[in-house]
């Protein structure tokens, strides 16, 4: 090779570096950095890695590290499933439950959840169903819950129609590790079921209207650890080893908390919703029966409980439905992540961080 052809391909070599260090700095994506040929198409190249990633991977909607809610108000899709059991094999009948079904369908149903009940499924019909809901794509969904109306005992077991099952099933099929498009998404589990037999006995006595009250218990079984995974709560009407009351008219939890939801929902999130219902429910809440043995009344209390993953606020909103909350979590998003910084420019960082501090200050309600 001659030194004309040496020098005419180093100068092309340095103008083709010129040309894609130009290019990178300016954002665009180069070919030598993705080791494509020069004489290859590059989007023939592109849309065949579509191709793969649209057969590999969900498409899904999943929140900015940034944002303070889980903007429910931004999905039009949020779903209720209500298992319900009336009749159980070998229990006395669930008086009542029905009431329970119509203030969920009712309160729920008010913020846009498209509220479906199953009644008195078996163990495996439970299992198929939440299988099949749970393999679809939910990208779509604001948020999933799932609501267990049922007699119940120790360790988290709950009675379908024919058999027994254990919640960790039901927070096992609404972990994101099997359905990526669940990353971020509010998921809900709302049992409705004793935790036992043993009494809360009430601190202070006074006496209360003779109501007959029914408890959701079936028998002892094996302790387990329940997993968790992140944006998941799970809410049980009851302490562990204590029953769960319920009259003609429902249930003291379902009861409390439909119309705390239906109270609040407006301006509080929901966790700050159920503590009241927890404080409701522990003081305003007592079942007095006689014991015959002792000749005496003793009264019966109930604290609900609830254990959760969640890393956002939730605000139960329908969809589009603005407020205060919702516009200040909506602004901070706007603010570049780390990675968006490389290739910004620095006085427009300045820029965008003074408009969006400015906007948050001036939208977030004076204490």
């Amino acid at each position: 090779m001659d030194a004309n052809n040496e020098n005419s391909e180093g100068t092309e070599d340095n103008i083709t570096l010129l040309y894609d260090s130009i290019r990178f700095k300016s954002g665009q994506r180069i070919n030598r950095f993705n080791n494509v040929p020069r004489d290859v198409d590059t989007s023939t190249v592109e849309t065949e890695k579509q191709g793969v990633q649209q057969k590999n991977v969900r498409k899904r909607k999943v929140l900015s590290r940034t944002a303070l809610t889980y903007e429910l108000e931004k999905f039009e899709l949020k779903i209720l499933l209500i298992f319900n059991h009336i009749k159980v094999i070998n229990h006395e009948e669930r008086r009542g439950t029905e009431e329970d079904v119509k203030s969920l369908k009712c309160t729920f149903g008010n913020f846009g959840f498209t509220v479906t009940e199953y009644v008195d499924l078996t163990e495996k019909q439970i299992k198929n169903t939440l299988k099949d809901f749970t393999s679809k794509n939910l990208s779509n969904y604001g948020c999933i819950a799932v609501a267990v109306l049922t007699h119940g005992s120790y360790d988290g077991e709950l009675m379908a129609a024919d058999t027994s099952y254990n919640e960790k099933m039901i927070v096992e099929y609404l972990k994101a590790g099997d359905n990526n498009t669940l990353i971020t998404k509010p998921r809900i589990v709302i049992i409705q079921a004793c935790r036992g037999k043993g009494d809360i006995k009430a601190v202070t006595v006074s006496g209360t209207e003779e109501n007959d009250i029914f408890t959701d218990a079936i028998n002892e079984s094996e302790s387990y650890t329940l997993p968790m995974e992140a944006d998941i709560l799970v809410l049980h009407s009851c302490y562990e080893g204590n029953p769960a009351h319920r009259t003609d008219k429902g249930s003291w939890f379902i009861k409390t908390l439909c119309e705390e939801i239906d109270r609040l929902a407006a301006t509080e999130d929901l966790e700050s919703i159920i503590t009241v219902v927890k404080r409701r429910v522990a003081i305003d809440y007592i079942h007095e029966k006689y014991d015959s043995i002792k000749t005496e009344y003793s009264y019966n209390k109930q604290m609900p409980v609830s254990t959760s993953t969640f890393t956002r606020k939730l605000y139960l909103r329908r969809y589009k439905e603005v407020s205060e909350q919702t516009e200040v979590s909506i602004t901070a998003r706007d603010e570049p992540s780390p990675q968006e910084l490389d290739v910004v420019p620095t006085q427009m960082v300045k820029t965008v961080r003074y408009v969006v501090r400015t906007i948050v200050y001036t939208t977030v309600p004076t204490l």
